[in-house]
């Protein structure tokens, strides 16, 4: 009889002991939430070469692709609820966007610069750029407009103004 109650008090002491430090463990203040991650790929060339002509508006040039920019959003479901946008921007200051190409998708920013939206995880923009000197080439890079909790690469595109 002696046996079985020291053999249940140390059970239940157990099990006391080891339930505070398990709800502590579990909510502490200082573990952060995984943040989910979306990746940016792109989808065809990440290179593109196109010839310049001289702008009709103006100084400098005019450069047309052929083919538009598409990158792929991959990432959870949940992170797609709701409208997701990708905003492409020149990285030099000499590189601007040319004629509004704007949209359902597409929206302009600012010169340097448009958001598009993810459709079916694609987000597509039809190029032309204006510069300022031929033979260069230029940077665009793709940014995620993030969420709280969210985190993403960049992508960027070489485009060759010949």
């Amino acid at each position: 009889m002696k046996r079985v109650i020291i053999t249940l008090v140390l059970v239940v002491g157990a099990i006391a002991c080891a339930r505070p430090f398990a709800s502590a463990r579990t909510a502490h203040p200082s573990v952060a939430p995984v943040a989910t991650t979306l990746r940016l790929t792109i989808a065809g060339s990440a290179r593109q070469r196109a010839h310049a002509f001289a702008a009709s508006t103006g100084p400098g040039y005019e450069t047309e692709f052929a083919q538009p920019l598409v990158v792929r959003v991959d990432g959870p479901q949940a992170a797609f609820k709701g409208k997701r946008k990708l905003r492409f921007a020149c990285v030099e200051k000499t590189c601007r966007f040319a004629a509004a190409v704007e949209g359902d998708d597409v929206s302009r920013h600012d010169v340097r610069s448009y958001d598009v939206d993810v459709v079916d995880g694609r987000a597509t923009l039809p190029l032309t750029l204006s510069t300022d000197a031929l033979d260069a080439t230029y940077a665009v890079r793709v940014r995620a407009n993030l969420r709280k909790g969210e985190r993403a690469n960049d992508v960027i595109f070489r485009l060759e103004v010949r």
